[in-house]
């Protein structure tokens, strides 16, 4: 491990996907928890709208894959990551301002065409960032600091939901996603670009 370490180390990309993909799903899940919880107690939704809403907007996934597949095989993984990635975090503000069920119905169906070409990007540049004699150890320590972040993340949104409300949580959301993706952007996307698949 510590000569793994020592080697990934000194790869700022990696460096820079690590710890954007930490600071990322950290604020993804300071409000990810929360939302299904305020569409009920906030917005007025029943359990069986939570449930039917879920389903429903499952479509933008089987949507988005194709077509940011599509996208990625013409302009690369960097730039569906990049662009997905700026418009992800306005999805917890609209939150802040929805003021009815149906609101939600649409914005997450949108939400996950756009999570569609996030996840699909980000995998295909964990792939081709990590060595190939060390892929397995390499993904595995990448999972091991997303997983870290996502087990943060909502003991975070809990205490700032407690002390000043969900509109607050889903704000500090969007704001630390911007975060994360900046230092992906500085330390990935515009460093040495990653050759595109074919």
């Amino acid at each position: 491990m510590k000569a793994l370490l020592k080697e990934l180390g000194s790869d700022r990309r990696f460096v820079g996907l690590c710890a954007s993909a930490f600071v990322w799903n950290l604020f993804v899940n300071v409000g990810g928890p929360f939302f299904n919880v305020y569409l009920v107690n906030g917005l007025g939704a029943t359990l069986a709208f939570v449930g039917l809403s879920t389903g429903i907007t499952c479509i933008g996934s089987f949507i988005g894959q194709p077509v940011f597949g599509k996208v990625s095989d013409r302009k690369g993984d960097i730039f569906v990551q990049t662009v997905t990635g700026l418009l992800i975090p306005i999805l917890p503000l609209i939150w802040t301002i929805a003021t009815a069920p149906y609101q939600i119905l649409i914005l997450n169906l949108f939400g996950n065409f756009i999570w569609a070409g996030y996840n699909l990007a980000s995998f295909n540049i964990l792939l081709k960032m990590t060595p190939d004699d060390r892929k397995a150890d390499a993904v595995a320590l990448y999972q091991t600091v997303v997983l870290a972040g996502s087990a943060i993340g909502p003991i975070v949104g809990g205490a700032v939901a407690d002390a000043a409300g969900y509109k607050v949580v889903f704000a500090l959301s969007s704001a630390g996603r911007y975060v994360g993706m900046a230092i992906f952007i500085f330390m990935v996307a515009r460093t040495q670009p990653i050759r595109k698949r074919g």
